[in-house]
């Protein structure tokens, strides 16, 4: 019996609407624990987070461009990638990354290397 009561009392919990920073809270929280993402990238001023349908939704959808993390080359041509991350809302404070994009985006071709990632 205590057991069904601690399952009842998550589930409630795991219902309970999102907080207003959201947003925030899964960036800085995907930035930091995603191993691929925390190791490679540096500055991501521009990304952007939402749910990928209904606000009920327990996927999500993180857009944008991320710098290379202690980039070797000085005056490099390609600093920064386009990102695209689609993960689940695995709790109010728990995002997953399940699939990772990343495109290469080099001088002069950075909104071009956007618009096809878009695609």
């Amino acid at each position: 019996m205590l057991f069904l009561t601690i399952a009842v009392q998550g589930s409630l919990q795991a219902m309970q609407p999102a907080p207003s920073n959201e947003a925030e809270q899964a960036l800085a929280y995907v930035l930091k624990n995603d191993s691929v993402l925390s190791r490679t990238f540096g500055a991501c001023p521009d990304l952007t987070f939402k749910r990928t349908q209904a606000k009920a939704s327990k996927a999500f959808l993180i857009e944008g461009t991320c710098n290379v993390k202690d980039n070797p080359e000085e005056d490099a041509d390609c600093p920064a990638y386009q990102v695209r991350a689609t993960g689940t809302i695995d709790t109010p404070t728990h995002w997953t990354v399940r699939q990772l994009q990343l495109t290469l985006a080099c001088s002069g071709e950075g909104a071009a290397a956007a618009a096809a990632a878009q695609r």
